[in-house]
């Protein structure tokens, strides 16, 4: 498996997680991440850990759930207590960059300003969440390759055991 093969696979956890058990997006990535990135939380604090930002933090419609989630498993998986500036920065780049990656693909990264074209249509809605959170991990995912590429042989030693994909 390829990393590309690699992302695409993680994105289709996350959007199993956010269809099929009931997560939201922010849930969902980091659940899906850490799982597959060998990120030591368990399914549990992962999922409770990213309960917060659902709905654009708290339903407010603010930052998209999706992207929050991928911000706090990009620091989960990548990021560093050491002091080193050169580490902080290249993880604050790396942030940078999915946030502007998001905006590029995505339009806007405000929950409230992505959905509005599906204000009445619930079903329309949650099938481009869905979307959004699969494309957002599959980002991620390749923003971690990027910084830690010791993280391919984790992720696939550990696709394998989610029979869905």
């Amino acid at each position: 498996m390829d990393n590309l093969e690699l992302s695409i696979a993680v994105g289709q956890l996350a959007e199993f997680y956010f269809q099929k058990k009931s997560l939201c997006c922010s849930q969902a990535v980091l659940v899906a991440t850490n799982q597959i990135f060998g990120g030591n939380l368990s399914d549990e604090t992962a999922a409770r850990l990213g309960s917060g930002f659902c709905g654009g933090i708290g339903s407010s419609g603010c930052v998209c759930g999706a992207l929050s989630g991928l911000i706090m498993a990009l620091g989960l998986l990548a990021g560093d207590l050491e002091k080193s500036t050169s580490q902080k920065n290249a993880i604050r780049k790396s942030a940078q960059k999915l946030q502007n990656q998001f905006t590029e693909r995505y339009g806007s990264v405000c929950c409230r300003t992505l959905i509005k074209p599906f204000q009445n249509e619930k079903s329309k809605r949650k099938a481009f969440c869905q979307g959004i959170t699969g494309g957002g991990a599959e980002m991620l995912t390749n923003s971690l390759l990027n910084l830690k590429p010791n993280l391919a042989s984790t992720g696939q030693n550990n696709i394998g055991k989610f029979p869905i994909l």
